[in-house]
């Protein structure tokens, strides 16, 4: 556990180190009971329940537990989260035009985890044998992808497809032709992803090793990260996420900080929902 001062904003959103806190409050003399624990620390007992199981939560409230185990907070960290304890520094490293080799290979080599913030499953097929290979090596995924039953679905079809729309003011044919890419995603570009999903949960060590969620507002940006490697981009007009423009981001730095609660907040979400494995 680390033992560094933590700078943080009351309300960051950070990973508590949910295995450390547990056996802090076994060893606890005076309340080791979980339930006395959390009213002793000022916490509902859902809320801890969710930080003995390593869910995000509020710096703030991380800081009650430390408050009443006199303990610095920032130890109660996991080390995922100690990037936020490191730097102020902005972050940016180098800039691709697409999503570079580099980080396929990275993902396939990963060790500890991968994250992935995308709109649809059409992209993973390029992914696919990396991907396996990550899961193979023990190391986590935690993926979103956007709904594909969700009205922001349909525009982000409409938006990639933009640059060949028909030049017409016939608005019947243009339903048309927005109609027929939508359900070519939809069904043959969905099923190639769900054809990869099923080869990943059917290589997974441990239970919680893969959780996919499908989310369903605007997630702005895109994030494909394997261990340290960070990359973030958006949702261009005309491409796919992987062949435009892509940042490489310190994760420690203040940029790298924002991306991370930015996808941990879409992940949290109430109205994000966990992607059942596919049947076989």
């Amino acid at each position: 556990m680390n033992n560094q001062s933590a700078p943080l904003v009351p309300d960051a959103m950070v990973r508590p180190d949910g295995i450390a806190i547990k056996k802090l409050r076994e060893l606890h003399q005076i309340n080791p009971k979980q339930i006395d624990f959390a009213k002793a620390c000022g916490i509902s007992r859902r809320i801890f329940q969710d930080i003995e199981s390593g869910k995000p939560t509020t710096f703030k409230t991380l800081q009650k537990i430390a408050t009443y185990l006199q303990i610095d907070a920032a130890s109660l960290l996991t080390p995922a989260d100690e990037f936020d304890l490191e730097t102020d520094e902005d972050g940016y490293e180098e800039m691709s035009k697409e999503i570079p080799k580099a980080l396929f290979d990275k993902i396939g080599k990963a060790q500890k985890k991968v994250m992935i913030l995308q709109t649809w499953l059409a992209d993973f097929p390029y992914f696919d044998k990396y991907l396996r290979q990550a899961v193979k090596n023990g190391a986590s995924l935690e993926i979103l992808i956007l709904d594909h039953q969700s009205p922001m679905f349909k525009t982000r079809v409409r938006e990639y497809y933009m640059e060949d729309e028909p030049k017409t003011k016939d608005k019947k044919s243009l339903k048309a032709f927005q109609a027929k890419n939508l359900k070519y995603v939809q069904n043959e570009l969905y099923a190639g992803g769900i054809e990869t999903l099923k080869r990943l949960y059917s290589l997974k060590q441990r239970k919680g090793q893969i959780v996919i969620k499908k989310y369903r507002g605007s997630a702005v940006i895109s994030l494909h990260m394997a261990d340290d490697e960070m990359y973030v981009g958006t949702f261009w007009r005309g491409k796919s996420t992987i062949e435009g423009p892509q940042i490489k981001v310190n994760r420690s730095g203040y940029f790298g900080r924002r991306v991370l609660k930015h996808f941990n907040l879409i992940w949290e979400d109430p109205t994000t929902i966990e992607l059942s494995p596919p049947q076989e």
